[in-house]
């Protein structure tokens, strides 16, 4: 199961592209987007907190304000949940002190949860195979499947291979953006 912080159905917000990805992408998993100013998005059921989701969750795809990622970080580890897509900005990128300390406060709750952070700063995760698109591109979940995993650092560059894979048809077993790598 995947939950997705910040969900939105408003076309303009990164929450909004998430929900497209994991529904668009045939996600054959259960999605629960958590909204507390909603009580419906995409047809689905949207909770107020990740604590109030009924059943367990896998991974937690946040897309909120950095200031608030630190208290989604303690409710993934009082759910169980064992890893995080952050896509959230504003952390050590920004080269301003108050990013580098909401990074390390976030890492250190991670790892005192067991929890593994791809991000933050990242455009998100793909996985053609199973498939699993966890990032604010929606239109990845048509790339076909293939042999190959690419993994980068860089946003801009996991975009380019997405897109350049949709032009010339050249399948991807995952494409993976490692953002800011806070602790995986």
């Amino acid at each position: 199961a995947v939950a997705v912080n910040g969900a939105a159905d408003n076309p303009g917000k990164l929450g909004s592209h998430v929900m497209r990805s994991l529904t668009e992408g045939k996600y054959p998993g259960k999605i629960y987007p958590v909204n507390p100013g909603k009580s419906e998005m995409f047809g689905m059921k949207t909770h107020p907190s990740l604590l109030q989701i009924p059943e367990s969750v896998d991974l937690s795809v946040i897309v909120l304000p950095a200031e608030q990622v630190p208290k989604t970080v303690i409710e993934c580890g009082e759910k169980g949940v064992r890893g995080i897509v952050l896509i959230t900005a504003g952390f050590k990128e920004i080269e301003d002190k108050r990013g580098e300390s909401l990074q390390r406060e976030i890492m250190e709750l991670a790892n005192q949860s067991g929890i593994k952070i791809i991000g933050p700063n990242t455009f998100g995760i793909v996985n053609l195979h199973l498939p699993l698109n966890a990032s604010f591109t929606p239109e990845f979940s048509l790339v076909e499947k293939g042999g190959i995993s690419f993994v980068s650092q860089s946003g801009g560059m996991s975009h380019l291979m997405g897109f350049l894979s949709l032009q010339n048809k050249v399948g991807f077993s995952q494409i993976i953006g490692l953002g800011n790598r806070c602790n995986a």
